[in-house]
């Protein structure tokens, strides 16, 4: 099958995976994954000059990504999907896939019977994620700089929001702070700059902090986080100091610079967490900016094989793995 995945091929009985449902539309059939996991469907049909396979993926979480029929006046002889003599490969992960074989290229006509087998390589969720910090990165180190920066004035979760543009895919609107309290800047002027990521000191520090303190977030101590408590200690590691005041509270900056120098040495921002990204402004003078970047997820799949079963006059194959079935081509 490819893919470096184990594939797992069962059948059940007739009886556990109930049967076919035919009309004028053809025959409708289980797709059964993993022995025992109805995934969805695989409907058979023709019209005058060709026979019409569909995919349907029904359960949630389940996709389809390579796929394989025989189709033959002759019975198959042997039970390899990668040997059928149709597929489509590489898909991805698909809800659906079709066929639309012409009948001519089997011998066939109407009144043909055939002898068919539907087979898919699918892939289902475990409930678990991975952490796509890796690539998220990787995607930051590929980006041509200079981009373009335009810091906000409007409402944010950090000091203020910043776009960027020029970054490709990572080109958006991203809580921003400042890295830079030496420097001004206006609001609503794009500046040139160089995106940089990194997770060792002092980055390891800002990201602990992005992370573990928001504003608004009640402090141990009484009251709540302001912008400027949290710009101070993200300042504290970058710089050294800092020149944000409004509303700032000595003690709620000194329990957040001393989470951070206790626990941020060594942190790393997880999967749904923020990433601090770096924005070296070009022009001197111009103040410096970060932004947080969310750290994406990636489910972690299960790979199977999946059979249409209980198909008319099913045949399951010497080796165990799937069946083929009879369909007699209708007007």
């Amino acid at each position: 099958m490819g893919k470096g995945s184990s594939y797992l091929t069962a059948v059940l009985a007739v009886a556990c995976l109930g049967s076919s449902s035919a009309g004028a539309a053809g025959i409708t059939l289980p797709l059964v994954a993993g022995q025992v996991k109805t995934v969805g469907t695989v409907t058979v049909d023709n019209n005058a000059t060709s026979l019409i396979v569909t995919y349907n993926i029904t359960a949630a979480g389940s996709c389809i990504e390579s796929t394989h029929i025989y189709a033959s006046k002759a019975r198959p002889t042997k039970s390899s999907p990668g040997q059928f003599p149709f597929g489509h490969d590489g898909l991805g992960c698909v809800s659906g896939d079709s066929y639309v074989i012409p009948l001519s290229s089997l011998g066939a006509g109407i009144g043909t019977k055939l002898y068919i087998a539907v087979h898919a390589g699918v892939a289902g969720s475990t409930g678990g994620v991975v952490s796509g910090l890796a690539d998220l990165i990787l995607t930051i180190n590929n980006v041509v700089n200079p981009i373009h920066m335009t810091v906000g004035n409007g409402p944010s979760d950090g000091r203020w929001p910043i776009t960027i543009t020029g970054a490709g895919a990572l080109d958006g609107t991203y809580d921003g702070w400042c890295a830079d309290p030496d420097n001004p800047f206006d609001f609503g002027t794009s500046y040139e700059a160089n995106m940089s990521v990194s997770l060792t000191p002092p980055w390891s520090y800002v990201n602990y902090i992005a992370n573990n303190f928001g504003v608004g977030d009640p402090s141990p101590s009484g009251g709540t986080y302001s912008v400027c408590d949290i710009q101070q200690g993200m300042h504290h590691f970058i710089k050294g100091y800092s020149f944000c005041t409004e509303n700032a509270n000595q003690t709620h900056i000194d329990e957040i610079i001393g989470s951070a120098n206790a626990n941020g040495a060594g942190f790393v921002p997880g999967c749904d967490e923020l990433l601090a990204v770096f924005l070296d402004s070009v022009q001197e003078g111009i103040q410096d900016q970060l932004i947080l970047m969310p750290v994406p997820c990636t489910p972690v799949l299960t790979h199977d094989t999946a059979w249409a079963l209980n198909g008319p006059n099913a045949v399951t194959f010497k080796t165990g793995w799937g069946q083929y079935f009879e369909y007699t081509t209708h007007n």
